[in-house]
């Protein structure tokens, strides 16, 4: 569902005639206020109305801002304007036992925490879990949060506010707006935020966070304790709960929680006094190898622990401290182990590793009465390493190696064709798809493994045909174009002379005969001559040439005699 604008109420507002209904100084303080009563305003849509001008400040803003600049009155925007920045500040139905719309401007930014201008965007009341106070001389029967937020302040005052709000650390049965909170609150946070018409807001938090559980741990034990839960403490009294002698005791815990989105602490302190047990030469473990014994101490002070003594291990046992931890109020946990050593058979095992190429499994088999292999199977090597221990059966280790099928695909360029390469290996059996027109399949390699797989190469050759003419320039020279002028060069020389002509010649590649001929066919008058080769069934070569230009007779470089 979509946010009401209330834009319809600010249309109507600026149809109302606004009148100055009063306008003064406020004694020992630093702002004037004026009040302005919409006359012609709906009373019956009173709630929306005010609404509007809580968003719109007056009825010619457009957009959401908490002021005004120089709002008119009384006969409009000529002869009643006040000039100046006005902030709102509220919004009545009755101003001096007057009933109407009334709209209350202070003029200029907020440079001060003013409680009557705060708004409560929202609170959270919670129920007490029990009146017992968190420190000394406070009690609540609730829980709760308050969001404030302190509107149109001066932007260059702001930080300051901000500090000097957060300062005042507590505030008893704040006005806010019009309406007082009863109680003492905490001032949990502050903070600086810009609104989108350039002015500040200072928005904090207001709490009596007063939640207090007491719990407790191993209720009838030797490690039982007191637990109590503190709730959302504000950060300015954390200390002094911690410091109070009735939590802080011997052997006593705290642990904090810090949440940033409230400013606040959880607290949890332990108390009690623990019985200290101890139990003596119990059985804890029976293993194929070893069974253990074990001697237990909770609760013992540390004076206790320092005279604990292991002694000496007889042959065949080890005696061992397996572990102190801490208990409640300073007192220590203690496990004493002593292990004995057992001739009986020990658990299976395997460990796996895998490669590109193989799968190996190891099982490791601890006194096993035979050694077996098993059958073999196609794609498994399997072995086994055996060793006779101290009880006469077997220790074995079996490797089962289990081969991957792979492939590797590759394509070599030719002037002829392509060789498609298809390389496998691991292969349960050889098996390739026929080939295709055109192509030629030739299995030129193939293996068989010691696991019974294979390992093949299949080179596929594909026709590879030009899709543009190749073409290249060449000089052509012929016997009867050479021309022997008679030009008497010391005598009896002779300068020789020869005459160069340029051609184009362009070959290209079909898959028919008719198709080759039909490309020479192309501009028949164009070409000296042309030809088609038979390449193989499906490959003919098809060439033409043709005269481009006559550069007429040139000298070829050098002098000889003759006739």
């Amino acid at each position: 569902m979509a946010q009401k604008t209330y834009e319809e109420e600010r249309k109507h507002l600026e149809q109302c005639v606004p009148k100055l209904f009063k306008g003064s100084g406020v004694p020992n303080k630093s702002y004037r206020e004026i009040v302005i009563k919409f006359e012609g305003a709906n009373l019956q849509n009173y709630a929306n109305l005010a609404k509007a001008l809580e968003i719109y400040c007056w009825p010619s803003n457009t957009k959401k801002t908490g002021s005004v600049t120089d709002p008119f009155v009384d006969g409009g925007p000529e002869r009643g304007k006040v000039e100046g920045l006005w902030r709102f500040t509220s919004v009545d139905p009755t101003h001096s036992r007057t009933e109407g719309l009334f709209l209350t401007l202070r003029e200029g930014y907020a440079s001060a925490i003013q409680w009557d201008e705060a708004r409560v965007p929202s609170r959270d009341i919670l129920p007490q879990t029990d009146n017992v106070p968190i420190e000394a001389g406070v009690s609540n029967t609730e829980e709760d949060y308050i969001d404030i937020i302190f509107p149109n302040v001066d932007p260059e005052k702001s930080a300051d506010m901000a500090e000097a709000f957060l300062a005042l650390a507590t505030v008893t049965a704040p006005t806010i707006w019009t309406h007082v909170y009863s109680g003492i609150y905490h001032i949990l946070r502050s903070r600086v935020r810009e609104e989108q018409d350039g002015s500040h807001s200072i928005v904090g938090v207001l709490a009596r966070p007063r939640s207090f559980v007491k719990t407790y741990d191993n209720y009838n034990s030797h490690n039982a304790a007191d637990v109590y839960y503190l709730h959302h403490v504000p950060k300015l009294i954390v200390q002094s709960i911690l410091d109070n002698g009735a939590y802080k005791t011997d052997g006593a815990s705290a642990t904090l929680n810090y949440s940033t989105e409230r400013g606040t602490y959880d607290i949890v302190i332990r108390t009690g006094v623990d019985d200290p047990i101890t139990i003596i030469n119990k059985k804890t473990q029976d293993g194929c190898l070893t069974e253990i014994y074990s001697d237990f101490y909770y609760g013992i002070t540390k004076t206790a622990l320092d005279a604990i003594s292991i002694g000496n291990a007889p042959q065949g046992w080890i005696y061992d401290i397996v572990g102190i931890s801490p208990a409640a109020n300073g007192r220590f946990n203690v496990r004493v182990d002593r292990v004995e050593a057992q001739p009986k058979t020990a658990p299976e095992y395997t460990s796996n590793m895998t490669s590109s190429r193989v799968t190996l499994t190891q099982e490791k088999k601890n006194q096993e009465l035979t050694q077996d292999v098993g059958v073999a199977e196609q794609g498994i090597i399997k072995k086994i390493r055996s060793i006779i221990n101290r009880f006469c059966v077997y220790d074995s280790v079996e490797d089962s190696t289990t081969s991957t099928p792979w492939e590797v695909n590759f394509t070599i360029a030719g002037v002829d064709g392509n060789e498609i390469h298809t390389v496998k290996g691991n292969q349960r059996e050889i098996l390739y798809d026929p080939p295709a027109s055109g192509s030629v399949h030739s299995l030129t390699g193939w293996s068989r493994n010691e696991d019974g797989t294979y390992n093949w190469h299949l080179v596929e050759t594909v026709d590879q045909f030009a899709s543009e003419t190749t073409s290249y320039w060449f000089f052509k020279t012929t016997k009867d174009q050479v021309v022997i002028l008679r030009k008497p060069i010391n005598g009896k020389q002779y300068q020789a002379q020869i005459r160069v002509y340029l051609w184009k010649y362009e070959s290209k590649y079909f898959k028919t005969e008719d198709a080759a001929y039909l490309w020479l066919r192309e501009n028949d008058n164009l070409w000296a001559s042309s030809g088609v080769n038979v390449r193989g069934k499906t490959r003919f070569t098809a060439h033409r040439i043709k005269l481009e230009t006559d550069f007429g007779w040139q000298n070829d470089g050098g002098p000889f005699s003759g006739e």
